[in-house]
């Protein structure tokens, strides 16, 4: 029994008398099967034809395959208040790296940040101690040699530390992740980036791709959401997926203005001028106005209806598909078709608790798919802005009993966004009042605080509300989950 290693992507499998069949991770679309077909080789060939490159790589022990194997990725040792993190893996092992590991206190845990870099890390983990290899687990479908000491973790962040903590990026694959080290290796902190962000080879800045060798871009929607998660982390330096790919002082700067630099270049803000939107309630009070102001700017509208009679009364130039939206994978395959999501739905009096869950169906799709949700939502949650700290739904005599079944609807819907690990929304509160009215193009936008004028009313039509939305998503704000929205 033989635990083959693909020769292009450097992957080991489990172990089996005849190579594997295919390699699913070179066939994905992110990496690519050779010229000469599908290759395989084993640990005792690697021996025989590399060895590895061990030194320093800005400081830190680093090791590499030396010579032209697979994909070109070094592995680091992170001296941290976590223990000595590995931090990447290689698809070669070998007894002197081994014993150099130890000599510097050895391995508490292997890190890995995504499926390209997962090469022999049970090997490793064996030549280690049976070490722990922490995963993501969105990541958990290509692993392809399941080792008993992988440990899988989930949501948005997992702190190993004071000093350190991972965070799912996204973007390059779901679970794609960077370490953030706090303490070190030299003041104000580093991110190791893999290649969830790119170091450039001018090493002035990082870029965003879903393929590499494919050149096949991120989208823009994931590259927002990527900055999102990497908010309030402070770091002077950025360590690449490659040796000396390093970005060392200046690094969040640098990453920030390549968030602004990426985004601009594929056209974000105004990356979806032209965008294929789908809408989720569009025969409602609110989704037919969201879908009448898309298809007045130009976007190509597809409306989801739950009949097929409700497809020939769509405005002339809108598409329609006939979707239940507690159908999760019909869902996920729609919203994989078209650059954003704006959900407007609303059930009808008498069954308002299924928001939530519809919602969820909702947010399922778009984080299988990787694309931006736009919740058309309601102002239950806002704060009131008298500084008592009650929302809108527990401030007492604001909602009269009439809403409050809606209003107690839309609360759960808020969180229920909220508590989603993956998917990259943003939530539109109206102002308290919402109703049919004037499109003036002008509105006041705001986030966790109910929006009220001098006289202290509060309200938008729900034209201007439309306005707003379509804004976010042909300019959408960096940072953002929670809107809100009222008239100027």
């Amino acid at each position: 029994m033989t635990n083959h290693i693909c020769e292009t992507c450097g992957t080991q499998f489990n172990a089996s008398d005849l190579p594997p069949q295919h390699c699913p991770i070179c066939e994905d679309e992110r990496q690519y099967v050779g010229w000469r077909g599908q290759r395989w080789t084993d640990h005792d060939a690697l021996r025989e034809r590399y060895r590895l490159r061990i030194g320093e790589d800005d400081g830190l022990l680093a090791l590499a395959i030396d010579g032209d194997f697979a994909i070109d990725q070094r592995a680091l040792l992170l001296p941290t208040d976590a223990g000595n993190i590995l931090w990447e893996s290689l698809s070669l092992v070998t007894d002197e790296a081994v014993e150099i590991l130890r000599a510097r206190g050895g391995v508490d845990r292997i890190v890995i940040s995504h499926p390209h870099f997962f090469s022999s890390m049970g090997a490793w983990s064996d030549a280690l101690g049976g070490v722990p290899i922490v995963l993501h687990e969105a990541n958990r479908a290509w692993v392809q040699n399941h080792h008993p000491a992988i440990e899988y973790w989930g949501g948005d962040r997992l702190r190993l530390s004071d000093d350190v903590t991972l965070v799912r990026g996204g973007g390059h694959f779901p679970g794609s992740s960077v370490l953030h080290w706090a303490g070190g290796p030299r003041d104000g902190g580093a991110l190791f980036a893999g290649d969830t962000l790119q170091v450039v080879p001018t090493r002035r800045h990082v870029s965003f791709m879903f393929s590499y060798p494919n050149l096949i871009p991120m989208r823009p929607g994931a590259v927002t959401a990527l900055r999102r998660r990497l908010a309030g982390l402070s770091y002077e330096d950025v360590y690449g997926y490659a040796w000396g790919r390093n970005i060392i002082g200046g690094a969040e700067a640098a990453v920030q203005g390549s968030f602004d630099r990426y985004l601009t270049s594929v056209g974000a803000p105004g990356a979806f001028a032209s965008a294929r939107l789908l809408v989720f309630g569009a025969t409602g009070q609110v989704g037919s106005r969201v879908m009448a102001e898309a298809v007045h700017r130009g976007h190509a509208v597809t409306a989801v209806v739950r009949e097929p009679s409700d497809v020939a009364s769509l405005p002339s130039g809108v598409e329609g598909v006939v979707l239940d939206a507690r159908d999760r994978a019909g869902v996920a395959r729609a919203v994989a078709e078209h650059d954003v999501t704006v959900s407007a739905l609303r059930p009808p009096p008498g069954r308002e608790p299924e928001l939530a869950a519809l919602t969820r169906s909702v947010l399922d799709g778009a984080a299988e798919a990787q694309r931006r949700v736009l919740i058309a939502g309601g102002a239950a949650n806002l704060l009131m802005p008298d500084g008592s700290g009650h929302t809108v739904l527990s401030a007492p005599g604001v909602l009269p009993p009439a809403v409050r079944p809606i209003a107690e609807a839309s609360y759960a819907q808020y969180m229920a966004c909220v508590a989603h690990p993956d998917a990259d929304w943003v939530y539109f509160s109206p102002a308290a009042m919402l109703a049919p009215g004037e499109r003036t193009g002008r509105y006041r936008r705001g986030g966790d605080v109910l929006l009220v004028d001098e006289a202290g009313q509060s309200g938008i039509s729900m034209e201007d509300y439309a306005v707003a939305m379509l804004d976010e998503v042909e300019r959408p704000a960096s940072n953002v989950r929670r809107v809100t929205v009222a008239s100027a």
